[in-house]
């Protein structure tokens, strides 16, 4: 059986398909944040996808025992970065616009 972990050539398709629509929404709604908690996707594979869609990682940050952890990305094109969220210990995941200038 599959895993959340590993992604077939077709799924890095899908998931890049499906984080362009939601990006689109980041760009056009500073407000909205997707909640990615029942994709069927592990924050490592949010991680890769975003990278091949060119976004690059900047920081990562955690506060421990709490098991939050934020990571954040950059891209050429656009005027804002990325910040993926997850909770590792109830399993909570969000990605959602960070503006530069905050």
């Amino acid at each position: 059986m599959r895993g959340k972990y590993n992604m077939c050539p077709w799924e890095v398709e899908k998931w890049k398909q499906e984080l362009e629509v939601i990006i689109s929404k980041l760009t056009y709604n500073k407000q909205h944040q997707e909640d990615l908690t029942n994709y069927d996707l592990c924050p490592a594979n949010v991680c890769k996808t975003l990278e091949k869609m060119g976004w690059t990682e900047e920081d990562m940050e955690d506060n421990g025992w709490q098991h939050d952890t934020w990571y954040t990305f950059s891209h050429p094109d656009y005027d804002f970065n990325l910040t993926l969220y997850y909770e590792g210990y109830l399993f909570e995941m969000k990605l959602y616009r960070s503006d530069i200038d905050d």
